[in-house]
C-alpha cells in the first residue's frame, strides 16, 4: 500500500503564488490527500515509499570531483537565485567567483546609431528599389559598444589551504564541502540572504590568505574585444571616442574593522541616475592576522586562530538592493552573519532548499533485465532533472533581476552576446521548466520584467508601425534597463512577428498551471489583449494595396512581412523569405486563441474574442517542401530545408503549442517526418528537438536526446551551446541558462499535457519513456492546474493521483489502454471510468485517485 502524501494548496495573489507542500516521498499524517494503490495480476504491491527518507533520490546526483577545475566554466556551481559562485582553482588558490544578477554595466549609448527604418518605410523602400540587401542582423549596441553588459562581482580568492581533494556538492542543501591537508571544509551561499559563508578547521587555517579580489576591467577600446565576445562585438569609431561609453573605472578597496572590501562603481544612466555600485566584504571569525590594501584587491593573513574552526562571511551588496552606500552594507551584512551560529545559519538555509525540492521527485530507473546502456540512460535523465533544476535556482528566484543570457555566473567584462535577454527563443526557454516541474516561483522575474516594459511595448507600436497601428508589440531583444524606447535588434524595426506572443505565452501558462486567477485578471489579461490586438491589425494590415506584390489574395490572413528567426537574413529580395513563418503563425493562433480563452474566463470583450477566433483559422497553412520521401515542413513560404538553427519547422509542437495542431492528423504525420530528417547547426535545437520527438512519439526520443546532451555536458552538470563539430567558435563561453530547460525534456518523458485532436489538454502518462524502464514522479504539473503523481513498474502504471488546482475539467488518456479505472476522491468511489481517454470534473482544491479495476471485480 502506498502511504498519504502531502498534498498543496494554492494561495493566489498579483505577485504571490505560495504553493505550500512537503515532500512528496514523506508520510503525512494529516494530509488532505488521497492514495489508493493499484495492482495489477502478478505485479506485486508497491514498496512504502514511507522508508525514503528525504534527499535519498536527490542526494544520488551531488557533484563530486576528486579536485578543483581549473577554470570558472568548469567550477562547482552554487546560487541563491540572485548571488551566484562559480568555484575553482587557480593553482592551489580555491577561487569563488562571483555574480549577481543586478551587476550590469546599463549604459545603452544610441547617439551613433542609424534611424529606425519602421514598417511604412521598408515596404516602400523595397518596392522602389532602394533598400539596401545587407544583413541587417547586427544588434546596434551590441555590435558598436561594449555594454550593456553583466559585469562580473568579484573573487573570494583563499590560499595556504594546501592541496584542495574531494570536493562534493550536496544538492539536498546546496551546501559545497571539500577536503584539505588538514581537514574538511564547508562552503554554501545562504538561501535567503547574499551571504557566503566559509568554514574551515582552525588547523587547516593557520597558514590562510584571504583575498577580495575585483579584477579591473580589462576592455580596452583601441584593441579588438577579449575572448568570449571577440567573433562578435567592435567598437565602431565614434563609439570609442565617445566619452559617455568610457571603461570602468577602477575599483575601490579598504579595510573597515575587521572587515575587508572591494567597490566597484558603475556609470549613471536611467535605470539608476545616481550611479550603480556593487561591493564585497568580507570578515573572518576565529582567526586574527594582518590586512594589506592594494589598488584592487584586500587581503586578510592570518597569523594565528582560536577555537576548533574558522569562519568566512562574504557579503554582496549593490545600489538596487536599498544601500546609499554598499560598502557600508556589505560590511554590515558581513558582521552580522560572522556573528551568528553558523550551525543554526546552515540549518536554516538547508531547510529552505529541503522546502524547495519537496515541490516535485522523479525517480527513474531501468527494470530487472534491462540492459547497461539503458540503465545508463535512465540514471542520466534522473540527474539531468535534479541538476538543471538546482542550476535554475541558483540563478532566479522571486524579487530579483531576471538572470542574464549566462545567468549569475560572470567572470569575464563581456559577456557572450552581452548577456542579452533573447526573446526568440533564449530567455523564454530558460523558465519554461518551472511550471511542469512545479516552481512557478522561479518564474517571477521574467513576469516582473515584462509588466515593467509593457508601457514601451505601447508606444513602440505607433512609432515602428504607424499612428493607426493598434496594441502594444514587444521586439526580439532586451536588458533590465529603464527605457522610453524599445531596443531593436538591428537598424530595421522588428520583423520577428513570433516575439510578442512567445513573451506572452508564460503569462497564460501561469493559469493554464497554477491556476492564479487574479494574476491573469490583473497581470497577464491587459498585457495579452493588447497583443491580440496588435495582431488583429497587423494581419489586416497585411492586406493593403503596398503589400499586394507580396501577399496572396486567397482569403486567408498572411504574416507579412516576418522573419524566420534566426535565418535567411532579416529582409530578403522582394520579401521571398519574409511570409508566413511556421513560428509566427504558430505563435499568433496560440496567442489569439489563449486570449479569447481569457476573455471567456473574465467574462469581457466577447465581440473581440470571437473575432480571435476566427483570425485563428484564417492563418495561412504551414508551410511545406516536397522530398522524394515525402512532404516535410520548412521554416518560411517558399524556402528549402536548410540547415536551422532554431528547429523553426516544428516550433508549432513546441514551444509554440498550436493548440490545433493535433486535429490534423495529416499535418502530423509531416511532423513525424520533418522530426527524423531536420538538419540543425546545435546551437539552439537540443532542448526543442528533445520536446517536440517526445510529443510526436519518435520512440528512441529520449536515447537521442541524451545522445545530443552527452556531447555536450561537462562534470559540473553544465550543458554546452554548441557542439564541437558543428561550431567550435562558440564552445566554453559561458553557462547558457536556457539549457537548464533539459530538466523539462525529462518531464515531458513522464507527463505530458498537450491539446489532442480535440484541441483541449490531455494528460498523458510516461508517453515516450521506453518500455522496460520503471518510473515514478509525484509533484509534475499539467495544463489544466493538475498536480500529478504516478508510478510505472514493469510496464505498468500502478498508482495515479492528479490534485486539481482550479477545478477545470481533467482529461487523461487512459493509462491501462482500455481497461476499466476507479475514480476515487476523500475516501470514497466516485464512479467506474471506461474508454480510451478519461474525462471528469474536479473541484479546486481536491485530490482524485485512479486505480486500475482488476478484471472480476
Amino acid at each position: 500500500m502506498m502511504p498519504r502524501i502531502v498534498g498543496s494548496a494554492v494561495v493566489c495573489a498579483a505577485w504571490a503564488c505560495a504553493i505550500v507542500a512537503g515532500s512528496p516521498w514523506l508520510w503525512a499524517e494529516d494530509s488532505p490527500s488521497i492514495v489508493v494503490s493499484a495492482q495489477h495480476g502478478n505485479v506485486p504491491a508497491n514498496p512504502s515509499l514511507v522508508n525514503l527518507p528525504f534527499g535519498t533520490i536527490v542526494s544520488k546526483h551531488d557533484f563530486m570531483l576528486t579536485g578543483p577545475a581549473k577554470e570558472p566554466l568548469l567550477g562547482l556551481l552554487l546560487g541563491n537565485g540572485d548571488l551566484g559562485a562559480s568555484v575553482w582553482a587557480d593553482g592551489e588558490t580555491l577561487v569563488f567567483t562571483l555574480g549577481k544578477n543586478d551587476v550590469w554595466d546599463r549604459r545603452y549609448n544610441t547617439s551613433h546609431d542609424r534611424p529606425i527604418v519602421t514598417y511604412d518605410q521598408l515596404i516602400e523602400r523595397v518596392t522602389n528599389g532602394t533598400w539596401d540587401f545587407g544583413n541587417y542582423y547586427c544588434s546596434q549596441p551590441v555590435e558598436m559598444n561594449f555594454s550593456p553588459t553583466p559585469k562580473p562581482v568579484a573573487q573570494v580568492r583563499l590560499s595556504g589551504l594546501g592541496a584542495i581533494s574531494n570536493l562534493r556538492l550536496r544538492l539536498a542543501d546546496a551546501t559545497l564541502t571539500f577536503d584539505t591537508p588538514r581537514g574538511q571544509a564547508t562552503a554554501f551561499i545562504e538561501r535567503a540572504r547574499n551571504v557566503v559563508s566559509i568554514r574551515l578547521p582552525a588547523r587547516a587555517a593557520t597558514d590562510l590568505q584571504a583575498e577580495v579580489f575585483r579584477p579591473r576591467e580589462t576592455l580596452d577600446w583601441s584593441k579588438p574585444p577579449p575572448p568570449p565576445a571577440a567573433f562578435m562585438s567592435q567598437p565602431s569609431p565614434e563609439n570609442a571616442r565617445d566619452p559617455a561609453n568610457a571603461p570602468l573605472a577602477p575599483p575601490e578597496t579598504g579595510i573597515s574593522g575587521k572587515a575587508f572590501w572591494t567597490l566597484q562603481r558603475i556609470p549613471a544612466e536611467p535605470t539608476f541616475p545616481n550611479g550603480f555600485a556593487v561591493a564585497t566584504a568580507a570578515i573572518l571569525a576565529g582567526a586574527e592576522g594582518e590586512m594589506s590594501q592594494g589598488t584592487d584587491r584586500v587581503t586578510h593573513r592570518v597569523n594565528s586562530t582560536q577555537g576548533p574552526w574558522v569562519t568566512i562571511a562574504v557579503a554582496v551588496r549593490t545600489t538596487r538592493d536599498g544601500d546609499a552606500d554598499p560598502a557600508a552594507g556589505a560590511c554590515q551584512l558581513a558582521k552580522l552573519a560572522v556573528s551568528e551560529d553558523v550551525e543554526k545559519v546552515h540549518a536554516r538555509h538547508a531547510s529552505q532548499w529541503k522546502q524547495f525540492w519537496s515541490r516535485s521527485s522523479v525517480e527513474i530507473k531501468a527494470a530487472q533485465g534491462a540492459d547497461a546502456t539503458l540503465a545508463q540512460d535512465a540514471s542520466l535523465s534522473e540527474r539531468l532533472f535534479y541538476h538543471n533544476l538546482y542550476l535554475l535556482a541558483c540563478c532566479s528566484r522571486p524579487g530579483t533581476v531576471a538572470p542574464s543570457l549566462v545567468g549569475n555566473w560572470i567572470w569575464m567584462d563581456l559577456a557572450p552576446w552581452h548577456g542579452i535577454y533573447m526573446l526568440n527563443y533564449n530567455f523564454q526557454q530558460t523558465f519554461w521548466p518551472a511550471f511542469v516541474c512545479n516552481h512557478a516561483e522561479l518564474a517571477r522575474p521574467y513576469f516582473e520584467r515584462f509588466c515593467q516594459t509593457f508601457p514601451v511595448a505601447r508606444k513602440n507600436t505607433a512609432f515602428a508601425y504607424g499612428k493607426d497601428a493598434r496594441g502594444a508589440v514587444f521586439n526580439t531583444c532586451d536588458y533590465p534597463i529603464r527605457r522610453d524606447k524599445m531596443m531593436y535588434p538591428s537598424f530595421v524595426y522588428d520583423l520577428t512577428m513570433d516575439a510578442s506572443a512567445w513573451i506572452m505565452q508564460h503569462f497564460w501558462r501561469q493559469w493554464q498551471y497554477v491556476g492564479d486567477r487574479e494574476f491573469l485578471e490583473q497581470r497577464a489579461y491587459p498585457m495579452m489583449v493588447e497583443v491580440a490586438r496588435f495582431y488583429e491589425w497587423f494581419l489586416h494590415r497585411g492586406q493593403r494595396q503596398d503589400c499586394a506584390p507580396y501577399v496572396p489574395k486567397d482569403g486567408r490572413l498572411h504574416v507579412f512581412p516576418t522573419f524566420s528567426p534566426e535565418h535567411w537574413g532579416i529582409v530578403t529580395r522582394r520579401f521571398e523569405r519574409n511570409r508566413d513563418s511556421a513560428s509566427a503563425i504558430a505563435f499568433i493562433r496560440y496567442h489569439v486563441l489563449a486570449t479569447a480563452e481569457a476573455a471567456d474566463i473574465l467574462e469581457r470583450d466577447a465581440e473581440e474574442a470571437s473575432r480571435w477566433r476566427k483570425l485563428a483559422q484564417r492563418l495561412p497553412d504551414y508551410p511545406t517542401f516536397e522530398t522524394p520521401k515525402g512532404k516535410i515542413f520548412v521554416d518560411v513560404a517558399g524556402a528549402p530545408p536548410i540547415e536551422y538553427n532554431l528547429p523553426v519547422p516544428l516550433i508549432p509542437i513546441f514551444p509554440a503549442e498550436d493548440p490545433t495542431f493535433w486535429a490534423k492528423p495529416e499535418q502530423v504525420e509531416i511532423a513525424r517526418r520533418t522530426a527524423q530528417v531536420i538538419q540543425t547547426n546545435g546551437n539552439n535545437s537540443l532542448v526543442t528537438l528533445g520536446v517536440v520527438r517526445a510529443r510526436l512519439g519518435v520512440p528512441d526520443s529520449l536515447a537521442r536526446f541524451l545522445a545530443d546532451v552527452r556531447k555536450r555536458l561537462y562534470p559540473n552538470g553544465v550543458i554546452e551551446l554548441a557542439l564541437a563539430e558543428k561550431c567550435p567558435r562558440f564552445l566554453k563561453l559561458g553557462i547558457f541558462t536556457e539549457n537548464f530547460a533539459a530538466a523539462g525534456v525529462i518531464a515531458e518523458h513522464l507527463l505530458q499535457s498537450h491539446p489532442d485532436a480535440t484541441c483541449k489538454p490531455l494528460l498523458r502518462l510516461f508517453p515516450t519513456l521506453p518500455a522496460n524502464v520503471d518510473a515514478r514522479f509525484a509533484g509534475l504539473v499539467g495544463q489544466g492546474g493538475f498536480e500529478v503523481t504516478a508510478e510505472r513498474r514493469q510496464g505498468r502504471v500502478t498508482e495515479v493521483r492528479i490534485a486539481s488546482r482550479r477545478g477545470a475539467s481533467c482529461r487523461l488518456l487512459n493509462p491501462w489502454g482500455k481497461c476499466k479505472a476507479t475514480l476515487s476522491a476523500k475516501g470514497k468511489k466516485i464512479g467506474a471510468m471506461v474508454g480510451e481517454v478519461f474525462e471528469f470534473p474536479t473541484q479546486a482544491g481536491q485530490t482524485y485517485v485512479l486505480g486500475h479495476t482488476i478484471e472480476g471485480e
